[in-house]
């Protein structure tokens, strides 16, 4: 078998190549940080992050920082897959589970409904939940037509976030 350094130039592994032109250049620690924020943000950090570089919320240069910053998000994920996924999920846990903080310090009817220990609680506030976070990060992650990614964001959110929990209650039970 040939060594890999013997191989010709164009069969070695590429880098990703960038709508720039070239390899994105980022560091690793403020992509883990954007991550974060961008799980935390429901997708909506890059646009944040330029609206405040630029002063403006729309125009070519927030267009342009906007782009940039999503190119390095993209760059980053193809080197670091593991990092920015782990990352992004631990940040859109961070807003549910503040909710569910709150919510436990309410009168406790409502809270018995609210937090689930009812069967119906559950269903309800996993489908509420489920609906809000998957309306908002699709809006939030879509690059394009972000009305009908967060229509179907909210509905496949919804049916998953009321519905696995109870299925793996259940399953549990029966174990």
């Amino acid at each position: 078998m040939a060594d890999y350094k013997d191989a010709p130039i164009a069969d070695q592994p590429q880098a990703f190549k960038s709508v720039l032109g070239s390899p994105v250049e980022y560091s690793g620690l403020a992509e883990t940080a954007r991550s974060v924020g961008q799980g935390l943000t429901f997708g909506t950090l890059d646009e944040i992050e330029a609206a405040l570089r630029t002063g403006s919320i729309s125009g070519p240069e927030y267009e342009r920082q906007r782009n940039i910053l999503r190119e390095q998000q993209k760059q980053f994920g193809m080197d670091a897959p593991i990092v920015k996924t782990s990352s992004e999920i631990g940040g859109s846990l961070i807003a549910p589970l503040g909710i569910a903080k709150q919510v436990a310090r309410l009168a406790p009817a409502t809270k018995d409904l609210i937090t689930g220990t009812t069967t119906l609680g559950q269903l309800l506030r996993g489908a509420a939940i489920g609906t809000t976070t998957g309306a908002a990060s699709s809006y939030g992650f879509a690059e394009k037509e972000a009305g009908s990614e967060a229509a179907v964001g909210g509905i496949f959110g919804g049916i998953l976030g009321g519905s696995v929990p109870i299925v793996v209650q259940r399953c549990w039970q029966t174990t």
